[in-house]
């Protein structure tokens, strides 16, 4: 993000931003031929807090922001992306509730080419309340409801809610590793689409473990559907999550297998500009297994001005009934230095290949980036960043091309 301040200290803070961008690009609709040169204008405001106290913790994080083609080669737009989470109550009280908002923008079909008209937008709205009761000095037994409503905003037939509960036995081994089991059930229904209502289930086993450098848990279980018409979706599901911190060196992997829908699918986690397995693309409606694997490699030591990175993924959709299995992996890097403590540049590479089942009647493509830039703060909070960008598409389709950009963004944090 290129805005930035620390408006309070010990974690509790509000930054706003407000940003003006300008770039231009040589194939605005990116297209492998007649492309449009173009000047595409951004105008934004990002807002972000984090405050807690014995009772809550709230946790904020939107960016706003318009987008100007003008050329029109897409109509003017504006979006947002971020996250809400308020927390009342804390994990030793008998009872919390949170209350959470996500919003990410996907696109329509995962064949399209990443443009903005092609870009649909997910709310989801979610509040869990927890119930907790203490049955001996290293034993917890929970009840947890939860209650979420997904909604698109430009294709209603994608919406849906959910409502369920969990049973939760947590068992503390000591300060640093507790094992969890769990039991849930809920509810999924379409208003616009019922005939796909289903049940979710699902029995799970987690053991954590956070050491001053090591982090990870390891989850295993059973989940499977019942829809209201049509045959039982079932299989293992697990969940891998680790983390190793040498302060030089930074490793983390994240791995899941888990059933989902396309309303829903990855559940807007992760940061919405990440390059890795959840990114979403909407698709048809259906049931899905989802499996996904994200590792990650920071060194800090290359020299005393740098930082390097290197990132993998993998992400596997297999569909219940429709043909629209894709299997989609993934590199990335990125390399900065940091001329002052002002001053810095950066050099980011990354590709990615996406195929499908022969059935879906989609082309398989290649993706590849490269950008670098430079970001310079003034002393007045005033921030400035240039960039070049170059971008290329590989397919046996039409949907090939090339583009180059070059554009700078100015922001003032206050």
């Amino acid at each position: 993000m290129l805005l930035s301040s620390a408006s309070a200290s010990a974690g509790q803070y509000v930054d706003i931003g407000i940003l003006l961008g300008t770039e231009y690009t040589d194939n605005a609709n990116r297209s492998h031929e007649d492309g449009i040169s173009e000047r595409q204008d951004r105008y934004g405001i990002t807002v972000a807090s984090d405050y807690e106290n014995q009772l809550l913790d709230l946790d904020v994080s939107y960016n706003a922001q318009e987008r100007r083609f003008s050329e029109g080669s897409q109509p003017t737009r504006s979006f947002l992306e971020g996250d809400f989470n308020l927390r009342v109550g804390k994990p030793h009280h008998a009872a919390d509730l949170l209350l959470s908002h996500s919003r990410r923008s996907a696109l329509r079909a995962p064949d399209q080419i990443d443009l903005l008209v092609n870009r649909d937008e997910r709310d989801i709205y979610s509040a869990i309340p927890t119930v907790r009761a203490r049955v001996s000095s290293v034993d917890y037994l929970m009840l947890q409801g939860h209650y979420s409503m997904i909604s698109y905003r430009f294709d209603e037939q994608r919406d849906s809610e959910r409502l369920g509960a969990s049973l939760i036995w947590q068992h503390d081994f000591s300060a640093t590793d507790q094992m969890q089991i769990t039991a849930t059930q809920t509810e999924v229904s379409f208003d616009l689409a019922p005939d796909f209502d289903y049940t979710y289930q699902a029995v799970l086993a987690a053991y954590s473990v956070r050491l001053q450098r090591l982090a990870y848990t390891l989850e295993v279980g059973y989940n499977e559907t019942t829809p209201e018409m049509g045959d039982t979706f079932s299989g293992p599901t697990f969940r891998v999550e680790a983390s190793y911190d040498t302060g030089l060196h930074r490793f983390s992997v994240n791995a899941r297998q888990f059933i989902t829908d396309s309303s829903q699918a990855g559940g807007n986690l992760g940061d919405p500009s990440s390059f890795g397995a959840g990114r979403d693309t909407v698709g048809e409606l259906d049931q899905l297994e989802r499996r996904t694997a994200d590792v990650r490699w920071d060194y800090l030591a290359l020299c005393q001005r740098c930082d390097l990175h290197v990132n993998a993924f993998y992400r596997y959709d297999d569909y219940q009934t429709l043909g629209e299995d894709t299997d989609e992996v993934g590199l990335g890097s990125g390399l900065g230095y940091r001329f002052s403590n002002r001053a810095s540049t950066r050099l980011t590479l990354n590709v990615r290949r996406q195929s499908f089942e022969a059935e879906a009647d989609r082309e398989a493509f290649t993706v590849g980036r490269a950008r670098l830039s430079y970001q310079y703060s003034f002393v007045n909070d005033l921030s400035l960043e240039l960039f070049t960008h170059f971008e290329k598409r590989d397919s046996n389709a039409e949907q090939r091309y090339d583009e180059a950009r070059v554009g700078l963004t100015l922001g003032l944090a206050f």
